[in-house]
C-alpha cells in the first residue's frame, strides 16, 4: 500500500535534517554541521516543498510502484 515508503522517507528526512542543520527553536537539539541563527518564518521554501516537491514525489512513486487508486486514498473521506 506504500506506507513503508512514506515511513522511510519521513525517517530519512528527519535524520538528514538533524545531522546537517540545527537551531535554537527546533525539536531536535543535535550537534549538527550547520547552525541556523535566523528567526522561524513561513517562507517560500515551505510552500515550494508542500505544493511542488511532495506532490511531485508522490506522482513519481505512484508511477514507479504502479499504485492504483492512490488519488482516492489521498483525497477521499476517512
Amino acid at each position: 500500500e506504500g506506507i513503508e515508503l512514506a515511513l522511510g522517507f519521513h525517517a530519512a528526512n528527519n535524520i538528514m535534517t538533524a545531522l546537517f542543520v540545527t537551531s535554537s527553536w527546533t525539536v531536535f537539539q543535535t550537534e549538527s554541521i550547520l547552525i541556523d541563527i535566523s528567526e522561524p518564518t513561513l517562507g517560500g521554501e515551505t510552500f515550494f516543498s508542500l505544493f511542488i516537491l511532495y506532490p511531485g514525489f508522490i506522482f513519481l512513486m505512484s508511477r514507479k510502484f504502479n499504485w492504483s487508486g492512490w488519488k482516492n486514498k489521498l483525497i477521499s473521506k476517512l
